[in-house]
């Protein structure tokens, strides 16, 4: 005797029906798990930034300090005192976060990303695209000197990894 199951589509957990994109992504950022994703996209959608983009700054911030262990990149300090995923510095808080936790880093990381964004929106000029002033900002601060800056492979290898995980 066999039994037929049949199970309303509205009854199985939403998890169960995983964009592609993702799993096109995992293929870049190994650390990359689906809630961390889920966070990623929402918070880059609500700032209008492009999620493959923080996965790369993210990817360079603490994936390849920390191997690809994303237990590790929660809870990595910089020297610097940057905390978390997206290395966020405490100074960035209007409330009391705590930024070893993921979803709360990563809604400040790419929030700060947008203020600089905007920023560099307004000063960059021609010759410099917005993106690449806006990773320096991060990197160094929005009150940061061009003419000072001497970290661009920073920018430069964000760059090269958000070009290669967008193809």
């Amino acid at each position: 005797m066999k039994i037929l199951l049949l199970v309303s589509l509205t009854m199985l957990p939403e998890s169960i029906f995983v964009d592609k994109e993702y799993y096109r992504l995992r293929k870049h950022f190994t650390w990359l798990n689906y809630s961390v994703y889920e966070t990623i996209v929402k918070e880059s959608k609500r700032n209008n930034i492009n999620p493959i983009l923080m996965m790369s700054l993210i990817q360079y911030e603490s994936g390849d300090y920390c191997n690809n262990n994303f237990s590790y990149m929660e809870k990595v300090v910089s020297h610097s005192g940057a905390i978390g995923v997206m290395q966020v510095m405490p100074f960035h808080l209007k409330k009391p976060l705590n930024l070893f936790y993921y979803k709360h880093n990563i809604k400040i990381g790419v929030k700060y990303f947008k203020l600089c964004k905007k920023k560099a929106k307004k000063t960059c000029g021609k010759s410099i695209p917005w993106v690449h002033t806006a990773l320096r900002f991060y990197n160094q601060g929005m009150n940061g000197s061009a003419v000072k800056y001497k970290n661009w492979s920073y920018v430069e290898r964000i760059i090269k990894k958000f070009k290669k995980a967008s193809k």
